[in-house]
C-alpha cells in the first residue's frame, strides 16, 4: 500500500522576491501567470516538440517509420 506523504507550508514559498505560495498556502496567480515553457527547462527524456525534430526523424532512414491514424487534408503548410 502507498503511503501518503502531507506537507504544510506556513510562511510561504518565495522564488527570489516573488512570493509563489502564500503563508496560506495558496498559490498567487500573479507569480504564475507570466511563466510559459520558456521557463521549464527540457529534460533529457522529456523533449520539447519541434518541426526539426520530427523532420530529422523521419529523413533518418536507418530505420523504417509508421505513422498511425494520421489525416493529410491537403493544406498547405
Amino acid at each position: 500500500m502507498a503511503d501518503t506523504k502531507n506537507f504544510r507550508v506556513e510562511h510561504g514559498i518565495n522564488i527570489g522576491t516573488t512570493e509563489v505560495v502564500n503563508s496560506s498556502g495558496k498559490v498567487q496567480a500573479s507569480a504564475v501567470s507570466t511563466l510559459d515553457s520558456d521557463d521549464i527547462t527540457e529534460g533529457s527524456s522529456n523533449t520539447y516538440f519541434s518541426t526539426t525534430r520530427v523532420n530529422n526523424h523521419l529523413a533518418d532512414a536507418s530505420s523504417a517509420k509508421t505513422i498511425n491514424n494520421a489525416t493529410i487534408d491537403g493544406g498547405t503548410f
